[in-house]
C-alpha cells in the first residue's frame, strides 16, 4: 500500500472525500485490500442497522436493481419480437431500430442465443435469424 500511496494520490483521495460526507464516522473509513489484486472497500455512510428508514434506502435500490433487470428482459423481448418480424435484419439495423448501441445488443443477441431462444442460419451477410419459443 505505501508503494501505492507513492505512485499517486487516488487513495489519499478516496480517504479526504468520504470523510467529508455526512454521517461519516471513523468505523466507516475506506478500507484497502492488496493481494495479487487491489481492492477498495467504502462503506455506505447512510446505512444505520436502527435506523427505520433503511427500509426505503433498500427499497429504493433494490427496485433501481430490479427495474434494470427489467428492462434489458424488455429490450431481449423487443429484440426477439423484431426479428420474428423480419429475421433477415442486420445488426446495425436492429441497433438502429431500438435505439441501442452495437456492443449492447451484441451482449443481447449472445444472451438470446446462450438461452437458446435465438439461433443464426447462414452467414453473416446471406443468413437470416431464427427465432426459437423454447
Amino acid at each position: 500500500m505505501r508503494y501505492m500511496e507513492r505512485r499517486g494520490s487516488g487513495l489519499r483521495k478516496i480517504i479526504n472525500e468520504t470523510s467529508k460526507l455526512p454521517g461519516y464516522t471513523d468505523d466507516l473509513k475506506p478500507k484497502f485490500h492488496s493481494d495479487t489484486s487491489f481492492r477498495v472497500v467504502i462503506m455506505n455512510v447512510n446505512y444505520h442497522p436502527n435506523k427505520a428508514d433503511n427500509g426505503v434506502v433498500n427499497g429504493v435500490v433494490n427496485g433501481v436493481v430490479n427495474g434494470a433487470e427489467n428492462d434489458v428482459v424488455n429490450r431481449r423481448e423487443k429484440v426477439l419480437i423484431a426479428l420474428k418480424v423480419n429475421n433477415k435484419l442486420t445488426k446495425a439495423q436492429l441497433a438502429k431500430l431500438l435505439g441501442i448501441p452495437k456492443t449492447t445488443l451484441d451482449r443481447d443477441l449472445a444472451a438470446l442465443k446462450n438461452d437458446n431462444k435465438l439461433t443464426r442460419i447462414g452467414s453473416d451477410k446471406s443468413g437470416h435469424w431464427e427465432v426459437t419459443d423454447s
